[in-house]
């Protein structure tokens, strides 16, 4: 959000950011399933796998040049805390990103 903050100069602008970049984490959540964790779904969630995914997503910049493991960070750690295992854990994170989704398609009616 900070970021959407910075860069964002109207108020459309924002809620396209924020948009973007929850679509953004939602489709690398989806390829790492398929790739990176493809073979550790059902392994527990520990501290190496919370900082992977952390890594594996700040492959991802955002248009200030912050990672988008390091936005997504507290998600992610709240998502850590509530899950099994891997699997858990990046449904967790995908499911989180639709909120901000379903709630700027709302405010964009606003605007």
């Amino acid at each position: 959000m900070g970021v959407c903050y910075n860069v964002a100069s109207t108020k459309n602008a924002f809620i396209k950011c924020l948009d973007e970049g929850a679509k953004m984490t939602r489709r690398k959540i989806q390829q790492l399933r398929k790739t990176v964790f493809a073979d550790r779904l059902n392994d527990p969630v520990d501290d190496d796998i919370v900082q992977e995914l952390i890594d594996e997503l700040n492959a991802v910049k955002a248009p200030d040049g912050s990672g988008l493991g390091d936005i997504k960070q507290k998600l992610i750690l709240a998502c850590a805390e509530a899950s099994q295992n891997v699997d858990d854990l990046l449904v967790c994170v995908d499911e989180g990103e639709k909120i901000p989704i379903i709630i700027n398609k709302d405010l964009a009616k606003l605007l």
